[in-house]
């Protein structure tokens, strides 16, 4: 229900990403590896085709690096958010509980340097990140 009332709610300017973790489902479904390529195609989906072919982590790794190495996606993941840095974009994430704890701790802190790092400028856009779950240990975020 939050996560419905969020996207209804989100800008009309901001470019929304989302996953969708469900542990029935494949281990790319219940991964933090499949969340982050999930979200890496959402986000070249928005780049345009020479933007795409600057990335220094296209250009120089194999297709199977690229889709199964979790750092070398989350470090795609910083680059073309980078090269998109005009743009305001929402990352919606729902059933945190639904993966495992550990991949999701890690996955927090991930998205909490970034967010760091994306410090809105004001010729740059925003970056945001809504996580949602039924239920989950305690987590905190600096930011």
């Amino acid at each position: 229900m939050l996560t419905k009332f969020a996207f209804l709610e989100l800008n009309k300017n901001t470019k929304v990403i989302s996953f969708f973790f469900n542990a029935r489902g494949t281990y790319l479904e219940k991964s933090t590896t499949g969340l982050y390529r999930s979200l890496l195609v959402q986000l070249l989906d928005m780049c345009s085709h020479d933007q795409v072919w600057t990335l220094p982590s296209l250009t120089h790794r194999s297709a199977d690096q690229l889709s199964t190495n979790c750092e070398m996606l989350k470090q795609m993941f910083s680059q073309v958010l980078q090269t998109l840095g005009q743009q305001d974009i929402t990352v919606v994430i729902d059933a945190l509980d639904e993966s495992d704890e550990d991949e999701i701790r890690d996955m927090i802190r991930f998205f909490e340097n970034i967010s760091e790092d994306a410090v809105p400028l004001p010729d740059q856009g925003a970056f945001r990140v809504l996580l949602s779950s039924r239920h989950y240990p305690h987590i905190t975020m600096k930011r």
